[in-house]
């Protein structure tokens, strides 16, 4: 599903948008969405489960007036799936997720980059030991300046950060730290804003103190002067679980983060960085939901943010959510749901100059056991 929408004081609204026809396919993702600041090309990336039960990556390209299938490079395998997406220019794009070659081989790094014509395959560097690595968060500056991050499991540990940086050549690991009471760690969500000596990259996730994975707790990192450092962040309570799935910045000194925290199934959360510390923010749930999470958000300015996901009112179906940062507070805004869904959820969204975003999500036609399929909403 796609969407897209202009400022609020324009009456502008969003409208389900057509997403291109996977051929072949069982079912289809879209996870994530990037639009280049200009040339109004944007590119959206998830998965294909194709008829013959194997999860290829799916790339869709928006040209202004229609989406369409971009052919990726192929690997061997029996699953290669990209969740994330950044693209500085419309002929610069690098998506991650991560591939396996059999059931019993490791997941590593899927890393792709886009010049404007084609795909062609990256070599990521693993981390040593690790029998799992993964691929949740890419953030480029520049073609020559991306950052992705994620998790990787290995025989001394149930999930360790990981970061890796491209100088638009190669990939190298970086050193990060993680929570010193953490028994596994993940980030899901990287942002970099400014150039040279003031470039700086966020990263948001959450850890777990023990392997049964519950309390969970918000984790921020920032990459400045060339090292990354653990800086505190909000929880909604000590008493509640909190993690944090995305994160947007708009300047050095400006970003919002959101997530979900452990009210009932869960609920929306989110928290700002103003430059010195990160606060909790008050986000907002549709009166009477029963389970509520922000997946993705993009901001144009400190005061110019959308963020997306889904909220349910206690029946298995669940709908599109989609909030407004004003510059003082989160509020809710109309979203349309796909024709005939039973099920909907925006997964990732991607706002340009602040009056134009496009968010990407999947919906379900029927309540249980029907192939799941790709949309996009879109505001203009």
């Amino acid at each position: 599903m796609i969407a897209s929408a202009a400022p609020a004081n324009a009456g502008s609204a969003w409208s389900v948008v057509p997403s291109a026809t996977v051929a072949k396919s069982g079912q289809n993702y879209l996870d994530a969405v990037s639009c280049a600041p200009t040339g109004g090309v944007c590119i959206a990336v998830g998965s294909v489960v194709t008829v013959a039960g194997t999860t290829r990556p799916l790339v869709e390209k928006w040209n202004g007036r229609r989406w369409s299938v971009v052919s990726t490079p192929k690997r061997r395998g029996i699953a290669s799936a990209l969740v994330a997406v950044s693209c500085p220019s419309a002929k610069s794009c690098v998506a991650v997720g991560n591939s396996r070659a059999t059931e019993k081989s490791p997941s590593i790094p899927l890393v792709v980059r886009w010049n404007g014509s084609r795909w062609s395959f990256s070599n990521p560097p693993i981390p040593t030991g690790a029998t799992g690595t993964y691929l949740k968060g890419v953030s480029c500056a520049s073609a020559a300046k991306c950052v992705a991050v994620g998790n990787y499991t290995s025989a001394f540990t149930s999930g360790t950060p990981v970061a890796l940086r491209s100088n638009g050549k190669r990939w190298s690991l970086m050193k990060l730290p993680a929570p010193g009471k953490a028994a596994a760690t993940s980030l899901d969500g990287v942002s970099c804003t400014g150039a040279g000596a003031s470039a700086v990259c966020w990263a948001v996730g959450s850890y777990v103190v023990a392997l049964e994975g519950t309390p969970f707790y918000t984790v921020t990192e920032r990459f400045a002067h060339g090292k990354w450092t653990l800086v505190p962040s909000a929880n909604y309570h000590r008493n509640h679980s909190s993690a944090l799935t995305a994160v947007s910045c708009s300047s050095p000194k400006s970003c919002l983060a959101v997530g979900n925290w452990s009210h009932g199934s869960g609920a929306t959360f989110g928290e700002r960085w103003n430059g010195s510390k990160w606060t909790e923010v008050r986000t907002r749930n549709p009166r009477g939901f029963t389970f509520s999470s922000l997946a993705g958000v993009s901001c144009t300015s400190a005061s110019r943010c959308i963020a997306t996901g889904t909220y349910s009112m206690g029946a298995p179906k669940s709908l599109t959510l989609v909030e407004q940062w004003n510059g003082n507070g989160w509020q809710l805004q109309p979203s349309p749901q796909p024709r005939k869904s039973a099920s909907s959820a925006l997964m990732g969204v991607s706002c340009v100059r602040g009056t134009r975003c496009v968010a990407v999500g999947t919906y379900l036609t029927k309540k249980f056991g029907n192939p799941a399929a790709g949309f996009s909403q879109r505001r203009s």
